[in-house]
C-alpha cells in the first residue's frame, strides 16, 4: 500500500543473496565439496532475484499510485475551478449565489451575462460636459464568452471526476453570523 516501507522481501532477497554467494565462494575455494553447495547456490539465486524483483514492484506500484492520485486531484480541481467560474458568473448576474446545480447549469446553457461597453474616458470633464462619454449596455449568451463548451464540462459539472456518479455538494449562503 502506499506510503508503506518497503516489503521483508528487500531483506529477505539481500540474505538470499548473501547466502547463495557465502556458498559459492566456499565451493570455489573448495572449503565445501560437493554438488550440494552449488546446486543450493543455483537455486538462491533465482529465488533471490524473484524477490528482489518483487520489492521493485512494491516501489513502483507507490510511484504509479501517487501518479494517478496526482492526476486526479488535478482533475478535481480544475472541476471546482470551474464550478467557481459559474457561480462567479451566476452571482454577477443574479446578486447572490446558487445552491442549486441544475439552476447554475441552466444559467450557464441558457443564461445571458451583462457586458457594460463603455466608449469615451470618464475621467476628462470636457468630454462628459459634452456629452462624449456613454456606457451601453449588452446582453450576451454565457456560454460561448468566456464559458467555452470545449473547456466547461457544462453537463457533467456537478459530477466528481472519477467518482463513479457521485456529485459534489454545493451549497450559498453567508459564513459568518451577523450577531
Amino acid at each position: 500500500s502506499p506510503g508503506k516501507v518497503q516489503s521483508g522481501n528487500f531483506l529477505l532477497a539481500a540474505g538470499l543473496l548473501l547466502v547463495s554467494s557465502l556458498l559459492m565462494i566456499l565451493s570455489s575455494a573448495e572449503i565445501i565439496k560437493g554438488k550440494i553447495a552449488t546446486i543450493l547456490g543455483f537455486v538462491l539465486i533465482p529465488v533471490a532475484l524473484f524477490l528482489a524483483y518483487q520489492n521493485y514492484n512494491v516501489i513502483q506500484s507507490d510511484i504509479e499510485y501517487k501518479r494517478v492520485t496526482d492526476y486526479r486531484y488535478d482533475v478535481v480541481r480544475q472541476r471546482l475551478e470551474k464550478i467557481r467560474e459559474g457561480q462567479v458568473a451566476y452571482k454577477n448576474e443574479n446578486g447572490a449565489f446558487t445552491d442549486n446545480f441544475d439552476t447554475l447549469i441552466t444559467f450557464v446553457k441558457s443564461g445571458k451575462m451583462k457586458i457594460i461597453k463603455k466608449i469615451g474616458n470618464e475621467d476628462d470633464s470636457l468630454a462628459v460636459a459634452l456629452g462624449q462619454v456613454r456606457r451601453d449596455t449588452i446582453f450576451v449568451p454565457v456560454l460561448g464568452n468566456g464559458f467555452k463548451p470545449e473547456n466547461y464540462p457544462v453537463d457533467s459539472l456537478k459530477y466528481i471526476p472519477f467518482g463513479n456518479g457521485a456529485t459534489f455538494n454545493l451549497a450559498a449562503g453567508i459564513l459568518g453570523s451577523p450577531e
